[in-house]
């Protein structure tokens, strides 16, 4: 329930070569949703990321092996991009996806982060005594990821990794979901309840430790190196939320209203993509505000954009499901085994693994 939530582009050409350049670069553009070709395999677990706009890392398990292939969703062929013994449990490519995170289960309460780059090399390994764990990865500098590690009891530890230097550093902060804010700086909303209820956002330094509270409160934020995003309750219309960006200046930029579902924690934060190249953020709406147990109708599939203001709807889905954006914003991969793609412009869906 802990694991949640990155942007990848992949240049290649031949400059030697213009004009088969030029004629490889309108093949893949030539690709529509139609041409997807579907996996038919029973040793298929999951669809952990995309690799590339044309491929994602499908996670596979045959006898005591576990996996992960290269799969290109339009030849349908495969190729082998990293194998172990161990369970594999996710796989998270970097915000330039340049580096990839697996995340494997040595045993119930042991879990271990390897960080693979493009060709599946392993480059550097930690490892945790966890049930669980949650990790961000730093765009501003790659090389930094902050974990969180969770045991059975849901008590926690937060650490800061560094992947140059090896290092794995013990952090003080007493909050379980961060999010990086600069190169050194880490963000959370201090919540001294753990329930889903508007908390004041703190910024941390992890090398001195020194902490800030920000001038602003919500239930969520997300953070890039050009947006500040905080979702608020509406104290103006109840049972609804407020979206609010915000410039590295601080100056608002745009807002959207949703209503929102409550559960026992509190309020529900819907799951959202970011896209970071396009400006566009994707999140579900329900029809109305209510408590999440007796909710039954369908929720939209939007995205605002942040340079029109406009709100367009996608598609309308049964349930809400993790969203992971494909490097180019053409398509989204649909809940945590990524079994199901959809097209964000169309609003047609698919089924990746039959």
């Amino acid at each position: 329930m802990f694991v949640l939530l990155l942007i990848f582009v992949v240049l290649t050409g031949c400059q030697a070569h213009q004009p088969n350049s030029k004629i490889r670069e309108g093949t893949k553009e030539s690709h529509i949703f139609d041409d997807i070709k579907s996996l038919h395999t029973q040793d298929s677990t999951a669809i952990g990321d995309w690799y590339d706009k044309d491929h994602v890392l499908v996670i596979d398990k045959k006898d005591n092996e576990y996996e992960v292939n290269r799969y290109n969703l339009y030849s349908g062929k495969s190729s082998s991009f990293f194998k172990t013994s161990n369970q594999v449990m996710s796989i998270k490519r970097s915000p330039d996806s340049k580096m990839f995170l697996l995340q494997t289960s040595l045993s119930e309460e042991k879990i271990e982060l390897s960080i693979l780059n493009r060709k599946g090399e392993l480059q550097k390994r930690f490892s945790f005594p966890a049930y669980e764990v949650e990790y961000n990865w730093n765009s501003f500098d790659e090389n930094r990821i902050v974990v969180t590690t969770f045991s059975k009891d849901w008590s926690f530890d937060v650490y800061a990794l560094n992947i140059e230097t090896g290092e794995k550093k013990h952090l003080s902060t007493d909050q379980p979901f961060v999010q990086w804010m600069s190169k050194t700086n880490i963000a959370y909303l201090d919540n001294k309840d753990l329930m889903n209820n508007e908390a004041p956002l703190v910024k941390e330094d992890i090398e001195t430790s020194k902490k800030n509270a920000l001038s602003k409160k919500g239930l969520m934020f997300l953070n890039d190196q050009k947006y500040l995003l905080v979702l608020r309750y509406d104290q103006d219309q109840e049972g609804y939320g407020t979206y609010t960006f915000y410039d590295r200046k601080n100056q608002k930029v745009r807002e959207f209203q949703v209503p929102l579902l409550s559960d026992y924690s509190g309020w529900s934060v819907p799951y959202y993509g970011w896209d970071s190249r396009q400006h566009v953020f994707y999140t579900y709406k329900p029809k109305y505000s209510t408590n999440k147990a007796s909710y039954n109708e369908e929720f939209m599939l939007v995205g605002f954009s942040l340079e029109t203001g406009q709100e367009n709807k996608i598609a309308s889905l049964k349930e809400e499901k993790p969203i992971r954006l494909s490097p180019d914003g053409k398509y989204a991969l649909l809940g945590l085994s990524g079994k199901k793609i959809v097209d964000l412009k169309t609003g047609e869906t698919k089924s990746l693994i039959k």
